[in-house]
């Protein structure tokens, strides 16, 4: 089983891979997403410490829908 720390750097570094594969800048996103710039530079370095934020982010992405399963198990 992966830690805490394991899991947020794969996250992190999925965010940036998928922002990087549709070309889109972090100004862009920091636009799209209401984020700023700095806090999507901390985001994909791991240091997740909005959880506002970081769904923001995977909505800008077009990745929310992820998150759905969740919504079910409680």
């Amino acid at each position: 089983m992966l830690s805490d720390a394991e899991i947020i750097n794969k996250i992190s570094a999925k965010i940036k891979e998928l922002r990087l594969k549709q070309n889109i800048s972090r100004q862009d996103m920091a636009a799209s997403s209401g984020v700023s710039v700095a806090s999507i530079a901390r985001i994909e370095n791991g240091e997740i410490k909005s959880f506002e934020s970081f769904l923001r982010i995977v909505r800008s992405l077009g990745k929310i829908e992820i998150f759905m399963p969740l919504l079910h198990v409680f």
